[in-house]
Formats: structure tokens, C-alpha cells, sequence
């Protein structure tokens, strides 16, 4: 497939289903990984997974070796081999991740289907793998890494199970009942003496009850260790001020529900999550001390 072409069928893919993916519950440029994962026979979660150990879903990630974007496409070597025409594109969400999925694609193709090969690659090309006695720990590590996003993107059910029986007693707020104050207005009797020709069919005065006002109160939903919430919260903004909020939001409201191992996945995800955030002095001291006060209660997984 021409690269002209590929970008044409990403870019049509793309909008097709961008009003189905982005439905407030999906990481960003989902839909370009779709179309992307379906163009080059791939796995979405799996390009998504390696784009969020690459840039942390930063489209304007740049790093020292060059290499650009979501994908981290190095420029020039790389991007001309993969058919781009200029740095500038690669900063374009949808065809970088198209240029790193054709790599990938590619790359599988070349080690008959082995993907963890083709990953490897990847991480460090395929020249200095050939050149490795077996497995560089740097390829290990980044393995790992983008198993354990994809470990949190398709949460097993097991996870699921464990999620639902977190104890809500304790922690939901109690609603409190509202009061019905009746408020009638009381009929005086006159001092005078009525009138003998008032007419006896008169009705009598009547009183009304007035509607008490509604009363409102926001019910906060009880805390869950859902480490996808977090991953979604996090990396649903490129602005490392925000993510730093956004992560320390998270964490004070749900962390004191989280399993020691769930609170060490959060501090092994900190650098992905939090890109150039990561090195919080409030979220280090936070996610200390629910660790110290996991570790101490023996909270079981």
C-alpha cells in the first residue's frame, strides 16, 4: 500500500468511527488507533498500549534521539523509510499512529508473526536485536511495561469481581431525610359578633398548605480502586499541570480503598501517567503514606 493511500484509508476509517469511540469513556485518538489496528491487521489496545509507554498519549512528544509523536517516529531514518514527507506531519495524531502501526505491521511480518520479536524491534531496532546476544534488559523493560497497560485496558474479571465487592456501607454518605414542616395559617374568630345577615352558606375561610422547597443534596459516588479510571483520567490531558491534578484528585478520593498491589501498579505507572508531571512532591507523599498504611493493615488483593 502507497503511503499517499494508507493515509487516505486511515483518514476515511478514521472519521467513520470517531463519533463511536469518543464517547467520553475512551482514552484520546481512539479512533485513530481503530482505524489504524483495522488498515494493518493489528490489535487496537496493543498500538494503544505501546503509544502510551512511547509518549504517554503526548502528540507533541519529542524525544532527544528525535523520534516524534504518539508513536515516537524518529526522523528522519525511520519516518522517510515509512513514507512521511515531512517532521511537521508527524505531529499529526492519526498518521503518526498510522506510520507506527505500518512499522509494526511490517516488523511482525518480518519475524513470521512473532509479535514480542517485532516489539523488540521496535524499542530498539532491528539491526542492534540482531546484534544482541538474546534479549537487552532495556527490551524486557519495555515489555513488561506495555503488558501492564494492556493488563489495565482489558481488565480481567477477576479485577472486575474484586472491584464490585469493594464495601460500600462505610463509605456512602447517608442522605439527610428532609423535614416536612406543615405550616398552616390559623383562622382568628372575630370580636365582634357577626352580622344575622351574613349568609349562613358562606363558605368558611380555607387554609392552604404550602409545598416545602425540594431539597437537594449531591451524593459523591463511593471510592473504587479502578486503576482504567486513573489511567483514563490521567491521560486524557497532554498539560502536565492538569494531570498532576487530575492524578492527585484520583488518588486522595480512591486510593484509601486500593490493595497494596494496586498501590504499587499506581506508583510503577507514575512516569507513564504523568510524563513530564511525573516527580510530584504531593502525589510522593500521598501514595507514601497509603502504602505505609497498606502495608501496615495487610490489606489483601
Amino acid at each position: 500500500m502507497s503511503p499517499i493511500l494508507g493515509g487516505m484509508v486511515v483518514a476515511v476509517m478514521a472519521t467513520q468511527t470517531a463519533s463511536a469511540s469518543q464517547n467520553g469513556n475512551q482514552l484520546p485518538y481512539r479512533h485513530c488507533f481503530e482505524a489504524t489496528a483495522k488498515t494493518y491487521n493489528l490489535d487496537s489496545d496493543w498500538l494503544t498500549a505501546i503509544a502510551i509507554v512511547e509518549s504517554s498519549l503526548n502528540p507533541k512528544a519529542i524525544s532527544s534521539a528525535n523520534a516524534v509523536g504518539l508513536m515516537q517516529i524518529k526522523w528522519p531514518q525511520t519516518a522517510a523509510h515509512l513514507g512521511a514527507t515531512s517532521r511537521a506531519s508527524l505531529f499529526d495524531p492519526c498518521t503518526n499512529v498510522d506510520l507506527g502501526g505500518r512499522y509494526l505491521r511490517e516488523l511482525t511480518d518480518r519475524y513470521k508473526g512473532n509479535m514480542q520479536r517485532a516489539l523488540a524491534a521496535y524499542r530498539i531496532g532491528p539491526t542492534a536485536l540482531a546484534r544482541a546476544n538474546g534479549e537487552p534488559e532495556v527490551v524486557l523493560e519495555y515489555r513488561r511495561r506495555i503488558n501492564e497497560q494492556l493488563d489495565i485496558l482489558r481488565p480481567s474479571s477477576a479485577q472486575n469481581r474484586a472491584s464490585k465487592a469493594t464495601p460500600q456501607s462505610d463509605v456512602t454518605p447517608t442522605p439527610v431525610p428532609v423535614k416536612r414542616q406543615s405550616r398552616t395559617t390559623a383562622t382568628t374568630r372575630p370580636l365582634v359578633a357577626e352580622k344575622p345577615t351574613m349568609s349562613a352558606a358562606e363558605p368558611a375561610p380555607t387554609t392552604q398548605e404550602p409545598t416545602p422547597r425540594a431539597v437537594t443534596q449531591r451524593v459523591m459516588p463511593p471510592p473504587r480502586c479502578d486503576l482504567r479510571e486513573l489511567q483514563l483520567e490521567s491521560l486524557s490531558t497532554h498539560h502536565p499541570a492538569k494531570r498532576e491534578q487530575r492524578f492527585f484528585d484520583w488518588l486522595t478520593a480512591n486510593g484509601g480503598v486500593c490493595s497494596l498491589r494496586h498501590l504499587i501498579q499506581v506508583k510503577n505507572q507514575m512516569t507513564v501517567w504523568l510524563g513530564t508531571a511525573a516527580g510530584s512532591k504531593r502525589i510522593d507523599l500521598s501514595l507514601e503514606k497509603l502504602l505505609q498504611a497498606s502495608q501496615t493493615k495487610k490489606t489483601p488483593d
